[in-house]
């Protein structure tokens, strides 16, 4: 009888632990949360980022002669189209150009003619 009383106390020990235990767990403290009423509003946040910023798309661009940059038509940012004139040379180096290659011209046919006639000539003779 003795061991029997043993084993029913052990028994009631164990399940009071049990119980315990199972009332602790339970009895947790409650998490403490921030709540809010909605309320119709501007919504703004700050955010700090680092990074870099790329364009979506990216053209390379070039004039077809080289020179002096005259006159740039857009800013910085601007946004462009095909075809959209971006910046303009200074003209005055190609006329410059354009007068020395007409001279050229003029001797070479200059030269041409005399030469012409020079055969020309000196055949007749």
């Amino acid at each position: 009888m003795l061991t029997k009383k043993r084993i029913i106390i052990s028994i009631l020990i164990l399940l009071a632990l049990w119980g315990g235990a199972s009332y602790y767990r339970s009895t947790k403290a409650v998490v403490p949360v921030q709540t809010e009423t909605v309320k119709r509003g501007t919504l703004s946040e700050i955010v700090s980022v680092t990074g870099e910023v790329v364009p979506k798309d990216y053209a390379d661009f070039a004039f077809q002669s080289t020179g002096t940059v005259d006159e740039v038509n857009v800013r910085e940012g601007d946004g462009v189209t095909a075809g959209q004139r971006i910046a303009s040379l200074d003209r005055s180096v190609l006329f410059s150009q354009l007068k020395e290659a007409r001279i050229a011209l003029a001797i070479v046919e200059q030269s041409e003619k005399q030469a012409h006639l020079r055969r020309n000539t000196s055949g007749k003779s």
